[in-house]
């Protein structure tokens, strides 16, 4: 039923997207109802104050941790408790998916101890997981979360179900080969000028893929000039957002007044970045790619006439240089013929 369908009020606080800490828990917030909790690593072997979880595990591997949850509200809750993989969302965030979703790396992998969970208010309670990494893990960055679910119906007495959502990010490394690698696909330049010899507005379209198997967020600059590299203007993009294993991004930019001098030509260069566990980033090889663009159909045609016409003057010049000097030399050879036959009746007259 439309009513009770159920509504994305995503209150998802994820640590690793929130920088939440054990002093500013991740946690969701109802003040107009008295619904209030919060979710925050719990004291392990792996440390306290964890603003997220991060392994670095083996293939076939298994570690225990737990979450903490705590009810700050002034009535009881029940929550739903699960994990799920992460993914890269279309503004650039981090998300995980929602129950409904299946699940195949980090979310398949951690299990709670329990799917639901009962809090009395002002108190608080430990829920420990396990992750079980397969021993066909493939090595790398894998991505998802711990999550804690509160379904109420809407106050507005419309029967609709409100979803809200807060928890964890869990970041597992699995050892094996490391193999970081962006790719620069589908490289598109259009060019909205139609006077092959004026300026125009280009738009350059590509995709950035993680064809890698750790997580890779880049810098990217596109330049774009007019043939034989006239008009050069080089355009600085935002930041990729960090990609995931697999992931894709769309990008495209935008350069004013370009001369064509018949076509125009794109070169898209992507720097990767590697985020290390305590955030601080290095640079990889960057990655380069171009494309082009011919103005018109009728940039060709004119090319071609432009130099059929440059031939046909070239030829003509060699005709009349040709002939000029046939014209000179008869001249010379006319005159010095005169001048012989003069010098012969001169010594004829003599004798």
């Amino acid at each position: 039923m439309l009513k009770r369908s159920l509504a994305a009020l995503t209150a998802l606080v994820l640590a690793g997207l929130t920088l939440g800490s054990l002093a500013a828990p991740a946690h969701a917030d109802g003040s107009a109802d008295s619904v209030s909790w919060t979710v925050r690593t719990a004291l392990s072997k792996y440390g306290s104050g964890r603003p997220k979880f991060t392994y670095t595990i083996k293939p076939g591997e298994q570690v225990t941790d737990g979450i903490d949850i705590a009810n700050e509200g002034r009535r009881k809750i029940t929550l739903k408790v699960y994990a799920a993989d992460g993914f890269t969302t279309g503004s650039g965030g981090y998300d995980v998916l929602t129950p409904d979703k299946a699940s195949k790396g980090v979310g398949a992998w951690v299990k709670p101890a329990v799917t639901h969970v009962t809090i009395a208010p002002g108190k608080q309670v430990q829920i420990p997981f396990t992750m079980t990494v397969p021993s066909n893990a493939t090595p790398g960055d894998h991505l998802g979360g711990i999550v804690t679910v509160l379904d109420q119906r809407d106050a507005s007495g419309t029967g609709t179900v409100v979803h809200r959502r807060v928890g964890l990010r869990i970041e597992s490394h699995v050892s094996g080969e490391v193999r970081s690698r962006l790719e620069v696909d589908d490289l598109k330049v259009d060019y909205d000028g139609h006077n092959p010899f004026g300026t125009g507005d280009a738009t350059v379209r590509y995709t950035v893929r993680n064809t890698g198997n750790t997580a890779l967020g880049g810098l990217q600059k596109v330049k774009v000039a007019g043939g034989l590299g006239l008009s050069a203007q080089t355009v600085t993009l935002a930041r990729l957002p960090n990609l995931l294993p697999g992931e894709s991004w769309q990008a495209k930019a935008s350069v004013d007044d370009v001369r064509a001098m018949l076509w125009v030509s794109a070169t898209v260069t992507v720097t990767p970045l590697v985020t290390d566990a305590a955030g601080s980033t290095s640079t990889l090889e960057p990655v380069e790619t171009s494309s082009r663009a011919v103005v018109s159909a009728w940039s060709v045609v004119l090319l071609v006439g432009f130099l059929v016409a440059l031939a046909l003057l070239a030829w003509l010049l060699v005709v009349v240089v040709k002939r000029t000097r046939r014209r000179s030399r008869a001249k010379v050879d006319a005159k010095v013929a005169a001048a012989v036959e003069e010098a012969l009746l001169q010594e004829t007259a003599q004798r």
